[in-house]
Order: structure tokens, then C-alpha cells, then sequence
């Protein structure tokens, strides 16, 4: 199996395909045009005419809970942000919805300061403010099964790197900032 597929073909028969979610285990089986679950006969969100790289990042669907983060306070001192703020945002209780139709993303962002709905399509650059009041502008791709930000700030020109991949059961968050790295790591809510 590769990484990069999401659903692999099993050509078990002549006429009879399963597909396998790579990342939950499921089997589904194409009817008319659409793939169901073996298990319970629901139908799937994936699209046959996808990508395989499409169908990866729609592992990322859900409801993301932060469970810890690694280096997050430093990160956001090189952001600039003052103490109290960068306390305060070490607990904000991040919790992250994440709806994809396509190249089109969705998400939510709620937590202890702000809940905010954020939507764009890969590729596009569009404008983006964080917890702070940081102004951002950039864009977010898919990369081998990765979602890739690349956001500059508007204050200085500053670039902010941003990587959502999803490890096991975990959704990782990396961001990078004049050389610091931090990751927010994150469970199914």
C-alpha cells in the first residue's frame, strides 16, 4: 500500500472492487457510480473521480480537540506576542472543525477567545488573522497527503509556515516562525 492513497483498489474479482479507507480501515463497494460501506450500507463522502491526494486530505474531516502542544510558547514569542497573551494562549482549548467538498475547505476555529469560520480553496491566497490580531495573508495546498500553508504577515512580510498531517489518530499541527517550530498535536473530539 502507499502512503499517498487513502483508497486502494482490491481487484478481488472480475466485476466485484472493494475499496479500502487506508486510514480507518473501512471496505466499501461501488454501486452505481458511488462506493458504500460494507459493514452498515452507508455512503461514502469519497468521490471515485477524486484524486488519491483528495481523498487523503479528507482524513481531516471532523472535529479536532488540542491535546498538547510542543514548544507553542516559545514559537509565539518569536511571534511577538506579549507574556499574558502567550499564556493565555498555551490553554485556549483549541477545538478545530474541518469540512472539505473538494478543493474547498471550511473550517472552524473555536476556543476560550474567539470562534471564527474560516473558508477557502487550495490554492487560493486569501486573508487570515490569528488569535492575536496578527494579519495574515496566503494560502493553503495539499502535498503528499499534507495540508501545506504558506502565509506572510502584513506587518512585516514575515513568513509563517503552517503543515496539518494526520499520524495514526492524531492530527499534527506544525508552524514554523523565524526558525522556531512548534506542533499542536490533536485528537477526534
Amino acid at each position: 500500500m502507499e502512503d499517498k492513497k487513502t483508497l486502494q483498489s482490491l481487484d478481488l474479482l472480475e466485476h466485484f472492487t472493494l475499496y479500502q479507507d487506508n486510514h480507518q480501515g473501512d471496505l466499501f463497494t461501488k454501486k452505481k457510480g458511488r462506493l458504500y460501506n460494507i459493514k452498515n450500507g452507508a455512503p461514502s463522502r469519497y468521490n471515485l473521480a477524486a484524486s488519491p491526494l483528495q481523498l487523503v486530505a479528507m482524513a481531516f474531516d471532523g472535529t479536532w480537540k488540542v491535546e498538547k502542544s510542543e514548544n507553542y510558547e516559545k514559537f509565539m514569542e518569536a511571534m511577538g506576542i506579549n507574556i499574558v497573551k502567550r499564556k493565555l494562549g498555551a490553554h485556549d482549548n483549541l477545538k478545530i472543525t474541518i469540512q472539505q467538498e473538494g478543493n474547498k475547505f471550511t473550517i472552524k476555529e473555536s476556543s476560550n477567545f474567539r470562534t471564527i469560520e474560516i473558508v477557502f480553496t487550495l490554492g487560493e491566497i486569501f486573508d487570515y488573522s490569528l488569535a492575536d490580531g496578527t494579519e495574515l495573508q496566503g494560502n493553503w495546498d495539499l502535498k503528499e497527503g499534507k495540508l501545506a500553508g504558506t502565509f506572510k504577515r502584513k506587518d512585516n512580510g514575515k513568513e509563517l509556515i503552517a503543515l496539518r498531517e494526520i499520524v495514526g489518530d492524531e492530527m499534527v499541527q506544525t508552524y514554523t516562525y523565524e526558525g522556531v517550530t512548534a506542533k499542536r498535536i490533536f485528537k477526534k473530539a
